[in-house]
């Protein structure tokens, strides 16, 4: 569905506001009228809200990735690529600490924390074309980083489902404990 299409309740909705308010105004304050007019700007304003906050939320940078937005890759599937190729570039956005700590890293895997992804987002551009898997302790900053490389003109960007938890869950091999 075009985003025409998918706005033109919300344009219905605020059309409505905009005569009620403009019909009270025009009535010169009849208690019936305006009442009617006050009331079809509340339910107008309910329907609208949700839509206006989102829309904020978004300009302001604040909205989340959501699943759908988010490609995902298992372990086994993962670790299927990693022996048999062609190999993704694994991009680890852990902290440097969690990167070696008890959980580990994926042999082979880059560490480019997320809260430096942005910066460093040139370390990784020859792999623009490439396939990327993005991995953290659960999934989370993970789908976070996906949002940010795909922003920046990656186009294979995966996220491990479970991060390094499920990778070593499944008791898949790890560097760095």
């Amino acid at each position: 569905m075009s985003r025409v299409k998918r706005a033109l309740p919300r344009i219905a909705v605020l059309t409505v506001l905009a005569a009620a308010i403009a019909l009270a105004a025009l009535t010169g304050g009849e208690p019936i009228i305006r009442k009617g007019a006050v009331a079809l700007a509340l339910l107008a304003s309910a329907a609208f809200l949700p839509w206006l906050v989102r829309r904020f939320r978004q300009q302001a940078g604040a909205s989340r990735p959501v699943a759908s937005d988010v490609s995902w890759i298992e372990v086994p599937e993962l670790e299927d690529r990693l022996i048999r190729g062609p190999a993704p570039i694994v991009l680890d956005v852990r902290g440097a600490d969690e990167f070696a700590g008890e959980l580990g890293h994926i042999a082979g895997a880059r560490n480019i924390p997320l809260a430096d992804l942005q910066q460093r987002v040139d370390e990784i551009d020859r792999s623009r074309t490439g396939s990327v898997v993005l991995v953290c302790k659960t999934q989370m900053r993970s789908a976070k980083a996906a949002a940010v490389l795909k922003e920046t003109g990656f186009r294979d960007v995966s996220v491990l489902r479970g991060g390094m938890v499920e990778w070593r869950r499944q008791q898949r091999p790890v560097e760095g404990d």
